[in-house]
């Protein structure tokens, strides 16, 4: 999925509303909901690293970039962006997403193959 064009007006919300928080999706007019997985939590949150905040990252870049992908990076987004967010609601772009994820790639593809030419 990295590969395809991405919609520069796909958007990601995250917010507090009435029972928790909540994470939407809006896509060319078209607005759903991000759903827990259940694997790390229940619910979704940021600004800390607790289970939620990689609830949050799961589900942001399983939409994002696919969830091979998401498997492979989500720690390093929840560290990255999702425990920094503050304030009580905020809003990612997903070509700035898509582009943060190429960017974890090439780097965890060049640290591979320093480790595999290294033996370590």
């Amino acid at each position: 999925m990295l590969g395809q064009q991405k919609s520069a007006d796909k958007t990601y919300k995250i917010y507090r509303g009435g029972i928790g928080y909540t994470i939407t999706v809006t896509d060319r007019g078209r607005t759903y909901r991000l759903i827990p997985t259940g694997r790390f939590s229940t619910g979704f949150c940021w600004g800390k690293g607790l289970p939620c905040a990689s609830e949050a990252s799961l589900g942001i870049l399983s939409d994002a970039i696919g969830r091979r992908k998401a498997e492979l990076l989500h720690t390093l987004f929840k560290w990255d962006v999702v425990a920094n967010l503050k304030g009580i609601g905020w809003e990612l772009r997903e070509d700035w997403i898509v582009s943060w994820a190429r960017q974890k790639l090439s780097e965890l593809r060049k640290k591979n193959k320093v480790i595999a030419q290294t033996g370590g």
